[in-house]
C-alpha cells in the first residue's frame, strides 16, 4: 500500500478474516508511513506505538481505557493510571506528545469483533483540541488499525479522516507454501494425506492461518520421533476459546509465584511461570506488559515490591518480590 503526499492526522483500518494477514499488511504499511514521516520531518524521528487491543480489558465492548493506558506507558512504564478515566489518561498522553514534538504512528493491532468502539482513544488522537491546551502544537498523528473489526467500529470518525482497506483471504497455494515452510523448520514433513487434512482445516473450514501453529504443534507432538507427519497425527483445533481470566485469579497467581520463590523474581521468569500456570488450566496467558500492569497494581496495594537491579553486560532488570509485613509496633508495656 503506497503512501504518498502529506500525512495529516488520519486513520487507516485494515480488516480481514482472522489469520488472513491483516497484521502483516499493517506492519508493512506502518513501515511505509514511518518512512514518509521521515521524509516530511527529517529532524524528528517518528514515534511508533504498537498496542495489542485484544490484551486490553474490554468493558461492554470498549477497551479504550486499557488502550489509552498502553499508549501512555509507551513513554512512562509506571504511569499511575489506576482509577484515572480514559479522558484523563489521553490528556496526559497528548501533553506528552506536545512535549516530545515528534510525529506519531499509533498502531492498534488485533482489533477483534468483540470491540464495539474505540472512540475514547481515536477521538482525542484525531481531534486533540477539546482535550489539551495548545493542541495546535500537537504533532501529526497517524492511526493504523488492523484485525477483523466490526464494520461500524469507526462510526464516529469523520469520513474524510478514515480509510478502510479489506485484506482478502490468502490463496490456497500460499497456505500450502507457508505450512510446508513452517513444517520444515521443525525438521518434519507432511505425508500427502496429512497435508490434505491440514489444508481442509485451514481453508475449507475458514480458519485461515490463525490456527496453523496449534495444528502443527499438536501434529509434531503426536508424531513423536517420526520424521513424517501422517494423517492420524493431524487433528482439528480446539473450538474452545480461553475466557478472559478473572482479576482475582490473576492476583492470586502472581502472589503464589512470588511466594514460592526463594529470591526476588525477574520479570521474564515471572511471565514464564504465570504462562505455565494459566495454560495448565486452560486459561488465557498474559503478555509481559499485562504482567507489569498487575505488578504495579499489587504494589499499590502494598502486597508486592518492585525494584531495578544490575543485569548482565552492565544492563538492568526489574525484579519483584512479596512485600514483607511491617512489624507490629513495640509495646512499652
Amino acid at each position: 500500500m503506497p503512501v504518498a503526499g502529506r500525512l495529516p492526522s488520519a486513520i487507516v483500518s485494515l480488516e480481514g478474516l482472522r489469520g488472513a494477514g491483516s497484521s502483516a499488511v499493517a506492519s508493512e504499511f506502518v513501515r511505509e508511513v514511518r518512512g514518509r514521516f521521515r521524509s516530511l520531518y527529517p529532524r524528528s524521528e517518528p514515534v511508533v506505538i504498537h498496542v495489542d487491543v485484544s490484551a486490553a480489558r474490554n468493558t461492554n465492548g470498549d477497551p479504550s481505557h486499557g488502550v489509552a493506558a498502553a499508549l501512555l506507558r509507551h513513554f512512562q512504564q509506571d504511569a499511575p493510571v489506576q482509577g484515572a478515566s480514559t479522558c484523563r489518561i489521553m490528556w496526559w498522553f497528548l501533553r506528552r506528545l506536545v512535549t516530545e514534538s515528534k510525529p506519531v504512528i499509533v498502531w492498534l493491532d488485533q482489533v477483534r469483533r468483540d470491540v464495539q468502539t474505540l472512540d475514547g482513544v481515536v477521538g482525542p488522537l484525531l481531534e486533540p483540541g477539546p482535550f489539551v491546551e495548545g493542541a495546535g502544537k500537537t504533532p501529526p498523528v497517524f492511526v493504523v488499525a488492523s484485525g477483523n473489526a466490526c464494520d461500524d467500529l469507526w462510526s464516529r470518525v469523520g469520513e474524510g479522516s478514515m480509510k478502510q482497506v479489506h485484506v482478502p483471504p490468502l490463496p490456497a497455494e500460499v497456505f500450502r507454501e507457508v505450512v510446508m515452510e513452517r513444517t520444515r523448520q521443525t525438521g518434519r514433513v507432511f505425508s500427502e494425506g496429512a497435508m490434505a487434512k491440514v489444508m481442509n482445516i485451514l481453508t475449507t473450514r475458514g480458519n485461515s492461518l490463525s490456527v496453523m501453529e496449534e495444528v502443527l504443534n499438536s501434529a509434531v507432538q503426536r508424531a513423536g520421533c517420526h520424521g513424517v507427519i501422517v494423517d492420524g497425527d493431524v487433528i482439528p483445533p480446539s473450538s474452545r476459546t480461553c475466557p478472559r481470566t478473572s482479576k482475582r485469579v490473576i492476583e492470586l497467581r502472581v502472589l503464589e509465584v512470588l511466594r514460592k520463590a526463594s529470591a526476588p523474581v525477574e520479570m521474564g521468569e515471572l511471565v514464564q511461570e504465570l504462562s505455565r500456570s494459566l495454560a495448565s488450566e486452560g486459561e488465557r496467558t498474559l503478555s509481559p506488559s499485562s504482567v507489569r500492569r498487575w505488578l504495579i497494581k499489587l504494589e499499590g496495594l502494598g502486597l508486592v515490591k518492585r525494584r531495578v537491579v544490575m543485569g548482565g553486560d552492565g544492563g538492568t532488570t526489574s525484579v519483584a518480590s512479596l512485600a514483607l509485613p511491617s512489624p507490629p509496633p513495640h509495646s512499652s508495656g
